[in-house]
């Protein structure tokens, strides 16, 4: 009984490093492991409620992205000031309104997306530009133009409506470096700047509907 059980030991322990010595000497091969990257797309649009010089604003805009096995996204986006933002200071201007607008990379990590709610995080980062213009368009040139960075870390709660289709609900802040300090004569002969970092620097939420592949 005790020789069988020996045997019987040994045999297995032999087995096993068989086993393992033929797993070690599988070869491996770069295209192998990245044929298990399920890779799909998506796209749509983007609406955001925030702060543009101390008034509420809504900007509209879209933004589409690479997905990689439903986790991992890299793509683009862009987005522009949708209300309108009057600037009565500058008489001499004419009708003048704010106009702002940016984009640029758009990239994201999704926490367990196959379940209906789940949880996800963003950074959109690129330039942009700030403006004033005329309301009529009776003068065509921009005023006081000024490129900018904007940064806007994000947090997503999303639905999966369809294996299609889902709405985003997002809440993040819009971050704006690179106003020019030009400044300009008010009408009541104060020197005032154009504009300022903090006149578009907010928190903000927004609703996002996204179409694409979502099917796990």
């Amino acid at each position: 009984m005790r020789n069988k059980f020996l045997f019987f030991t040994g045999w297995l322990i032999a087995a096993t490093l068989t086993v393992k010595s033929q797993d070690e000497a599988t070869p491996q091969y770069l295209f192998d492991q990245l044929s298990d990257v399920r890779i799909s797309g998506f796209g749509g649009t983007m609406t955001e409620f925030s702060l543009v010089e101390g008034e509420f604003a809504v900007s509209q805009g879209g933004g589409g992205a690479v997905i990689f096995n439903q986790k991992f996204f890299i793509g683009g986006y862009g987005m522009g000031l949708a209300t309108m933002h009057r600037r009565n200071d500058l008489p001499d201007y004419g009708n003048l309104i704010l106009a702002f607008g940016h984009g640029g990379l758009w990239s994201g990590y999704l926490f367990n997306s196959w379940k209906l709610l789940h949880f996800g995080a963003s950074l959109q980062a690129g330039g942009g530009s700030i403006s004033l213009q005329d309301e009529y368009m009776v003068i065509q040139d921009e005023l006081a133009y000024d490129i900018v960075f904007v940064g806007i870390p994000k947090i997503m709660l999303e639905l999966n409506v369809t294996r299609w289709f889902k709405l985003s609900a997002d809440v993040g802040y819009r971050y704006v470096s690179g106003v020019d300090s030009r400044s300009y004569l008010n009408e009541n002969g104060v020197v005032r700047p154009f504009y300022r970092n903090k006149d578009f620097n907010s928190p903000f939420i927004g609703l996002s509907l996204m179409f694409g592949g979502f099917k796990q």
